[in-house]
């Protein structure tokens, strides 16, 4: 018999973390539980192998080892196809699962409540200690119709781009809705591809049941190439979202509008003029045109190539900002 969810998890020379990821799947589950785990290893170079043969007696495991580094998004796409189960759950190598969280998990599995299973995440630091706890839905349980006007209300009222499920840890999808998605390998080099599918998904029509608790640990700090340089982030996910909002929203004005909130909340104008002051001023430069299809301040995107190209202000700038830090830290 297929079990009911798939744990997949994508994994590179992450031998530490994956042990503590592994741990928290394992001391919550047996092997009499209808959850398998997949791994798919893009040829890591350190002990991954030997630690995920340890935790054979505990698990169900399938795992997979790649000939070579294939890359973040096809490695998304490498375990999800080698899954089974009716359900799959994408874990970050590095990120932990609460200690309940597999039981709700197939609570609402079983109860069929929803396509979409999207909950909120703990962000912490290196060392998995608790800093914030972030989720959809305030205080009630919900179910989204996305064919409905409600999606957007929904996706506006998230507080971070990570609820508007960015962060692949944060959400169960139906397997067979993600296998019919055709043409994801044209998403390979986003890495974003979880989001153009799972887009794809709700565009296609489905429930998203909503859970108004964090159910993963978030771990943070991890050094990477889009967090090595002021604005790099920002520069990826505008242009990740109005890659949706084209593609698969056919430039919807609510689609903009919706993620336009999140993103100023997320990225919001006392931000953006922080980043001027820093070698991230390209990247809002780059990107001023699609600041302004997400519906930020004209007249504040308006005075931006004369903030850039004044180094004087730049100058006067960054010393206010710090003036403030300095009084309301």
């Amino acid at each position: 018999m297929s079990p009911l969810l798939s744990i997949c998890i994508p994994t590179y020379n992450r031998e530490f973390f994956l042990k503590e990821c592994l741990s928290s799947i394992s001391e919550q589950i047996n092997k009499n539980d209808p959850i398998e785990v997949v791994i798919s290893d893009n040829a890591s170079t350190d002990n991954t192998s030997e630690l995920v043969s340890s935790f054979n007696d505990k698990l169900k495991l399938k795992y997979v080892i790649n000939e070579k580094n294939i890359g973040f998004d096809a490695n998304c796409l490498n375990v999800v196809k080698h899954a089974t189960g009716s359900y799959c759950l994408i874990l970050g190598s590095d990120d932990c699962l609460y200690d309940a969280a597999l039981g709700k998990i197939l609570g609402i599995i079983r109860e069929d409540k929803g396509d979409l299973i999207h909950y909120g995440y703990t962000q912490c630091g290196i060392d998995i200690k608790d800093v914030k706890c972030d989720f959809p839905v305030k205080n009630k349980f919900s179910t989204i119709n996305t064919r409905s006007e409600s999606l957007y209300t929904y996706l506006a009222g998230m507080s971070t781009i990570s609820n508007l499920f960015a962060f692949i840890s944060t959400f169960v999808f139906r397997r067979s809705m993600w296998d019919a998605i055709q043409d994801k390998e044209k998403y390979i080099g986003s890495q974003y591809i979880h989001l153009f599918v799972i887009y794809s998904i709700i565009h296609n029509g489905c429930k998203v049941f909503s859970v108004p608790e964090c159910l993963v640990y978030a771990r943070g700090n991890n050094p990477n190439e889009w967090n090595s340089e002021p604005g790099k982030f920002l520069s990826l996910d505008i242009k990740t979202f109005h890659r949706i909002v084209v593609d698969i929203f056919s430039y919807e004005q609510s689609a903009y509008k919706a993620f336009g909130c999140v993103f100023k909340k997320q990225y919001t104008y006392k931000g953006i003029l922080n980043l001027l002051t820093t070698t991230g001023a390209y990247h809002v430069d780059d990107n001023l045109k699609l600041l302004k299809k997400f519906e930020y301040n004209k007249l504040f995107l308006f005075f931006i190539p004369f903030f850039i190209n004044n180094n004087k202000f730049k100058y006067v700038l960054k010393n206010v900002i710090s003036s403030y830090r300095r009084l309301f830290k």
